[in-house]
């Protein structure tokens, strides 16, 4: 079995910044005849928050990698300060997969895994597109054999 790795996706993220910056953005529309410039301003403001906001979450999906490897999940985090943890598909105890209707609705669910001989979760990743989810359910109940 060759490597996969793969990253969470930022889609849920940003649909959910972009909802709010179109409301913000029609709020502020309607109040325009009654705000004069400062509603260009606050108009101003919202999408320079809107592309900020999407910049960061977009680095903080990026910061997570996860490898698919022959014996077991790798996955490391972060960018100046990092952690990588290293789970043989044999330790795993339980995959719990977590997806509210927004995400079922864009196709990502948070992933969760708890090993033998550890209280609660070894690992909790958000946005994981579902193809990838399956593929970690499938390899850990095969134990890793393909």
């Amino acid at each position: 079995m060759e490597t996969e790795t793969f990253h969470p996706t930022a889609k849920p993220e940003h649909v959910k910044t972009l909802l709010i910056a179109i409301t913000l953005t029609l709020i502020a529309l309607f109040f325009q005849s009654f705000l004069g410039s400062i509603a260009t301003f606050f108009l101003s403001v919202i999408w320079i928050i809107t592309i900020l906001i999407s910049i960061i979450v977009e680095l903080r999906t990026r910061a997570v990698t996860i490898n698919l490897e022959e014996k077991g999940i790798s996955v490391k985090q972060g960018i100046l300060n990092t952690k990588q943890v290293f789970i043989n598909y044999s330790n795993i105890a339980n995959i719990n997969i977590h997806r509210s209707l927004f995400e079922r609705m864009v196709g990502v669910g948070s992933l969760e895994i708890d090993t033998a001989g550890t209280s609660g979760a070894e690992v909790l990743i958000h946005s994981i597109d579902n193809k990838y989810l399956q593929k970690v359910i499938e390899l850990a109940k095969k134990g890793g054999d393909e």
